[in-house]
């Protein structure tokens, strides 16, 4: 499943950085229902819902909020669904989600990044356990070769 995910996130930046994110979506859509293990239709359907909200993430004016920021030397709680320890790597950033789109109080949670051997870091949210790639990864990439992406705050 990780090459998978390397084919996926590696087209999705390719596209990124061609201002082709509608591409992009359905690229790394087909590359997991192709390629996929078990319920590839789900799996790839799983991706669509990622990838809109990873672009959310990263626009201005939306409901969602990204933030990545070094690993504190004591993270006493987090929200990943994944121990840190459970993945190959060492802990080095930590990500920061905040859903500012239900009524009243912003949701945040917490979620460690693994600085996996493969060189890719790997987000430890419960999207992540379940899925190919999770909308944190997703706004990372998408962010990091989209020449349009928003300069972030």
């Amino acid at each position: 499943m990780f090459d998978l995910r390397k084919r996926v996130l590696a087209a999705v930046a390719e596209y990124a950085r061609e201002d082709r994110l509608t591409q992009a979506k359905h690229e790394g859509a087909r590359l997991i229902q192709r390629l996929g293990e078990g319920d590839a239709e789900k799996a790839a359907q799983a991706f669509r819902t990622s990838f809109d909200k990873a672009k959310e993430m990263i626009g201005e004016d939306v409901g969602y909020d990204l933030e990545i920021r070094e690993m504190p030397p004591i993270l006493e709680d987090h929200d990943g669904e994944i121990e840190p320890h459970e993945i190959a790597g060492e802990t080095v950033e930590v990500a920061r989600s905040v859903n500012k789109t239900g009524f009243g109080q912003r949701e945040s949670s917490l979620y460690p990044i693994v600085a996996h051997p493969s060189g890719y870091r790997v987000c430890t949210c419960p999207a992540q356990k379940y899925y190919i790639v999770c909308p944190h990864t997703l706004a990372r990439v998408i962010e990091r070769n989209w020449p349009e992406a928003p300069l972030p705050a």
